[in-house]
């Protein structure tokens, strides 16, 4: 994993870790707490300059990892789409 994402992984396997504790592991409701819980994290003060356009523009390594996180909420977020459909 490149170093700029590690930190972004660890969040990301502490946020599936709770949420499974939660809503029990790759069950609906555990997809859509996790989008959820992404997209909030994406809202954070650590990607601020992403979502405030008067902001100055974030460094390469913390773009990289926004749209990293941005592709793994997304996933989620359709996998929770298509429990719905099931």
């Amino acid at each position: 994993v490149a170093p700029e994402l590690a930190e972004e992984r660890n969040v990301v396997r502490r946020l599936e870790a709770q949420m499974a504790a939660e809503h029990g592991a790759d069950t609906p409701a555990y997809w859509h707490a996790m989008a959820d819980r992404l997209h909030a994290y994406l809202a954070s003060p650590r990607f601020r300059s992403m979502n405030t356009p008067d902001t100055q523009p974030c460094d390469e390594a913390a773009r990289r990892a926004y749209g990293w996180l941005v592709r793994v909420a997304a996933a989620y977020r359709a996998l929770a789409a298509t429990s719905v459909r099931s």
